[in-house]
Parts: structure tokens; sequence; C-alpha cells
């Protein structure tokens, strides 16, 4: 079939040229090699994103530890003033921002709108949490000897951040080093740099001191070995791939530097017998496809109980056929283009590598037009146990269906892999739910409902899923440390 994608095109001259934000001056040209940014849904290109220099970073580290004195010295309701006017900021220019995730990622401009305002949440939840970073009091030994337990902002920051979620993930980092009194120094995602920068030029519109957050882009390595062995950079927070964890992780503690590592999920579903079979399966249709499954907590090992499977199958599969593919702009379309060939091709290789390996293709499975990225959402079930996909997330738009019979037995598949970021269950009786909540392993454990995140509840995996929480108390609290004062007198 062919996907009109008319609504996208008129819109590609709205598309901001990208820059680098460094020590408050938009940085471009001047020989610097440059990426294409390309949209997803007609393969045009949107415009050439300058990458940072050597030069470009040494003055970022200069920058960020000139503005971290200045943003750490304001008073708490200073800085929450600052927060709060961008948000304000965020939700007035939404469509704006709406336009630059739906023309940089493919995703339909409603999830975008949501987007938008979920980051403006994030920075007002932050903002607020700012306002009770207490420390505490501790009774001294003897009389007149006054013991202090203080939280301090750790320092200027360097934070990575990725393509999926491209202003809902910088929006975590900075809401929550902002509050804590940090700087940041923030490498975008390449993918979709002007969406990144529509946090930045939001916090310039709310008054934020000049190179308070330092935007730059490039080669990973480069810009790694340039800030993490810095003294100036104190901390550092990825959202990124297992293995790229992995990688900054050894070299931040090389230099003894804390870090918040968000990295990959593969997220498991339990569905119990005694749950409404048919309200579940629409609804898991809709989460696991919600931005075309590229997402980290997106559900993707459906385990269901053997009395239900075959209803559940065929529900999650007639929901997915009423979900209309096609362009982000146009009315009624609920999953966009996949972000890049790259990604697209790693989706159709573990399918093939299932359907090879006896697994059944209950939907999906094609490209909808040659030489796109429009992946019609995939469901397999009867996927074998040595097919790459029951190990391998996909971060697509593709689904397994599995069935157990006793509920130990999801709980062990569920907890098979060595990633854990969410985890989902569906079940209405109490003691089973208490039953899952104890023994699933993941950072977010999700039951009867599909939101993983709100901006006032911790969020971030276990074992190889990483470690440290974005959100929540803790995303404003892991931005800074603790010093003990002891004063006699």
């Amino acid at each position: 079939m062919s996907v009109d994608t008319s609504s996208t095109r008129k819109r590609l001259d709205r598309y901001p040229a990208p820059y680098l934000a460094i020590a408050g001056q938009r940085r471009t040209g001047g020989g610097r090699e440059t990426f294409p940014v390309v949209n997803p849904t007609t393969g045009a290109k949107l415009g050439a994103l300058p990458l940072a220099t050597a030069t470009d970073l040494k003055d970022a580290v200069a920058a960020t530890r000139e503005a971290f004195e200045t943003w750490s010295a304001l008073s708490v309701y200073a800085r929450r003033e600052v927060l709060h006017s961008a948000a304000r900021w965020l939700r007035e220019n939404k469509d704006e921002g709406a336009t630059r995730i739906a023309l940089e990622l493919g995703k339909p401009f409603g999830e975008a709108l949501t987007e938008v305002n979920l980051s403006a949440s994030l920075l007002e939840w932050a903002a607020d949490e700012a306002l009770r970073t207490y420390g505490r009091i501790i009774p001294g030994r003897r009389p007149g000897l006054h013991l202090e337990a203080r939280l301090r902002p750790v320092g200027p920051v360097y934070a990575v951040s990725s393509w999926n979620a491209p202003l809902n993930t910088p929006s975590r980092k900075v809401s929550g080093a902002l509050a804590a009194g940090c700087s940041l120094v923030l490498k975008l995602s390449e993918q979709a740099p002007s969406t990144g920068l529509f946090l930045l030029e939001a916090l310039d519109a709310a008054g934020a001191p000049a190179g308070l957050v330092q935007m730059v882009s490039g080669h990973g390595p480069d810009i790694s070995d340039a800030l993490i062995p810095s003294d100036e950079i104190r901390m550092i927070t990825v959202t990124g791939s297992v293995g790229l964890g992995r990688t900054l992780a050894a070299q931040a503690a090389g230099h003894l530097k804390p870090q918040i590592l968000e990295l990959g999920g593969h997220a498991p579903v339990v569905v119990h017998r005694d749950t409404d079979v048919a309200k579940v399966a629409r609804g898991a249709a809709r989460a696991k496809f919600r931005n075309v499954g590229q997402t980290c907590i997106s559900p993707t090992r459906f385990l269901v109980h053997q009395d239900i499977h075959d209803r559940f199958v065929a529900e999650f599969v007639a929901e997915t056929s009423r979900m209309t593919v096609g362009d982000p702009f146009a009315d009624g379309t609920a999953i966009g283009p996949m972000q890049n060939e790259k990604q697209c091709a790693h989706i159709e290789g573990l399918i093939a590598d299932a359907v090879e390996r006896g697994a059944h293709l209950a939907a999906g499975g094609e490209r909808l037009q040659a030489g796109s990225l429009f992946l019609a959402p995939t469901v397999l079930t009867g996927v074998p146990a040595d097919a790459r996909v029951r190990s391998v997330e996909p971060f697509g738009p593709l689904a397994t269906v599995e069935s157990y019979t006793a509920l130990e037995e999801a709980v062990a598949a569920a907890n098979s892999v060595s990633v854990g970021l969410a985890a989902y269950a569906f079940t209405a009786s109490g003691p089973t739910a208490e039953y899952l909540a104890t023994h699933l392993r993941a950072g977010n454990i999700v039951l009867n409902n599909w939101n993983a995140s709100f901006p006032e509840t911790p969020f971030g995996g276990v074992h190889d899923s990483g470690y440290g929480r974005e959100g929540g108390v803790e995303g404003v609290r892991d931005f800074m440390t603790t010093v003990f004062v002891s004063n006699e007198y």
C-alpha cells in the first residue's frame, strides 16, 4: 500500500535550522562538520546539524562551570520561578514543540503534544521539589555541638540524551539537575536536535543565566573523551543502549564520578486468567504501539495464561488492525514511521529470525511501502526459546505473545532477560498482584494499568537497565551530594 505523506510535506519548511548552544551563543558554520537531519516520514533532509569541535567543547566546559557558580548561588525560590516560567513557555508554544517532534521523530502530532505537556510537568514538579531539599539536623553529643547534614548540588553535569523521546528525555535530566542547583552540558541526539533546542529556548525565555544548559552534538566518543575526564564535570547522566551505558560508566568510574544510567528494556506483561481479556488486550495494543514501540518501557513480551491465550491474541490483533498507520500530521493516525533505517532493519531481522525458527506471524511483518520507514505493527506467537527476539529488545512495533500455565512459570519467563526497566501485570486478585509486585524484577512494576512513569515518581531500572533515578524526589536528590557540618559554639 502507499502512505499519503502530504500533510508532513506541507510542514517541512517549518523546521528551524539546528545549532550548537555554547556559552549563551548559537554556533553554526565556521567550517564545522555537519550531520544531516532527516524527516522519517518523507525521507527529506530537514537541515544540517553542526557538530562540536574541540574548541566548542572546551568553551562549553568553561561556560558550564561559570553558570554553575551563578545558578547554585540563587535561592531555591529564584530557581523555582525560572523552571515554572520555562514550563509555561513550553505550554504556550506546544504546537511548535509538537511540530518539531513530529518532523524529527515521526511521532503522531497528538502524541507529540502530550510529550510537550509532560515535559512542562517535569519542570514544574522538580521546581517545587527544590523547595523540599532540606537536609537534617543531627542531635549533638554535648551542649553547644551542632551537627547538620546539608544537601548541595553535585556540580556541572554531562548529560547524554536519546532520540526516541527528544523533548521528554532532556527535560527529565534538565529539570532534576537545575532544581538541584546544577548546570549541564547536554549532548543532543543527532536525529532530533531541534526538539532538544526547544527546551533550551524555553529556559532562555524564562531568564535562565546564559550558558546554564550547553547543548552540543557530534561523534559520541569525541564528546565523552573531552567532557568526562574534565575536572569541571562532576557527574554524568545517560539515556541510551546498554552498550553505551557500560562504556560511559566505565569511563566515568575511572574518574570517580557518580552516574545516572537509564538504559535498555524488554518489558514483560503477565496477563492472568482472572482479567477482563478483551479490555486488557485492547489496551495492550495501544500501549505497545505508542511511538511505534520506540520506547524503553514499551510492553513487548506478553505472557498470557493458557486459558485465555487465544482470546487475547484475537483481541490484540483485532485492535492492532484498527490502528491507522500513516502521516504523523494526518487526522486519525495512531502509528507513524520508525525514526531511522537502522532500527527498521533491526526489527525486520528479528521477525525473519523468529519466523525462520518456527514462530507464527499473527499480524504485520512487512513495510507498508517499499523504501519507506512505515513498518506494519507486528505480532508473533509461538516464538521458540532460541529466537533472538526472546532476549533482544526490539525497540519498535514488534510484540510476542506466549502462554503459561503456572504463575511461577510466567515470572521466571519475565525475569529471564538481563534488563529490568519496566514490567507489567494484570490480575483481579489482590494476593496475585502482591506476588507479582514482589517477584517481578524491574525498576518500574505496573499493575493493572499502563502508566510506568509520572513526574512525581522515580524512574529507572535494575541490572543491565542501569541505576539511579530520574523523576520524583529521587530525580532531584540524585543530583545532590550530602555534606556533614559540625559546629561547636
